[in-house]
């Protein structure tokens, strides 16, 4: 499989103040970006018609430990995120 960086500029990257509010968003590719001010967590999310990525708030970048998304890019472990407004 492709490198993130790869994927990523091949892809459409969205915010993620446009997901359907509620809505499940299945993870199928998560990678943990270190920069020098914090740490990101970037998501595929598979949306109708096509994949998207997000770059998820930096408070989501520990909502998953590195095997975790390990097994979530392996396909050994399926997690759908929904995301809310408050």
């Amino acid at each position: 499989m492709p490198d993130m960086n790869t994927l990523f500029a091949a892809s459409m990257s969205v915010s993620i103040y446009t997901l359907v509010a509620g809505l499940l968003y299945l993870i199928m590719h998560a990678q943990k970006i270190v920069t020098a001010n914090c740490v990101w967590l970037l998501s595929k999310l598979r949306a109708d018609p096509r994949n998207v990525f997000v770059k998820m708030l930096a408070d989501n970048a520990y909502l998953f430990t590195d095997s975790q998304i390990s097994r979530i890019n392996n396909e050994e472990l399926f997690v759908n995120m929904s995301f809310g407004v408050d």
